[in-house]
């Protein structure tokens, strides 16, 4: 069906946990497990599933052709994105509670829960002043409450398709090509590296 390599490995792992559990719960003989174990993942260049694309930074240059034309919550998201390399979920989830404020050059935002959280390691996000800025107003929200929302007033998270929608929309208004929140973590990597 066209699907990567990468992400047909993934379902793999899933079907097998899946029927891990079906051990655990004594609905599944452990043979079947065992035997699931022994099916190899989709090894690079050994099938024909295609590979996952690289993905690559936005460009500065689109990057800024695009503010104007984006939702100004959805604006103040990508610019913090990319001032902080967070990831797009790390910055719709992001509380007022969860920015530490105690130094007044660098703020931390610290993650109660994050993707790599399984390694059990801590993940922080360190928030300079130009990120403060775009962040200090929606700090002003209840300390429980998103910082970024669809509606004033709402209690719920800015919703991961109206994010990722929210772009391309943009991108098409302002005529360069689409990019999407995910590539903003690699941007900040390679301006970094210029440094």
């Amino acid at each position: 069906r066209g699907l990567e390599r990468n992400y047909i490995n993934d379902l793999m792992s899933i079907v097998v946990l899946m029927f891990n559990w079906g051990v655990e719960q004594e609905f599944v003989p452990i043979q079947v497990v065992t035997a699931l174990r022994a099916v190899r993942s989709l090894r690079k260049g050994k099938t024909t599933a295609p590979e996952r694309k690289k993905v690559e930074k936005v460009s500065t240059e689109d990057f800024e052709k695009t503010l104007p034309f984006l939702p100004p919550v959805v604006r103040d998201m990508v610019q913090l994105q990319l001032l902080t390399g967070a990831r797009p979920g790390e910055v719709r989830v992001l509380k007022p509670e969860d920015v530490e404020r105690r130094c007044l050059d660098v703020w931390c935002y610290l993650l109660k829960e994050h993707k790599t959280d399984w390694h059990g390691k801590e993940r922080r996000i360190f928030i300079g002043p130009d990120a403060q800025e775009i962040l200090r107003p929606y700090l002003d929200n209840p300390e429980h409450e998103y910082c970024f929302t669809t509606r004033p007033n709402s209690k719920r998270p800015y919703r991961k398709d109206s994010y990722c929608q929210a772009i391309p929309r943009g991108c098409e208004l302002a005529g360069v090509e689409r990019w999407s929140p995910r590539q903003l973590r690699h941007s900040r990597a390679a301006l970094v590296r210029e440094l």
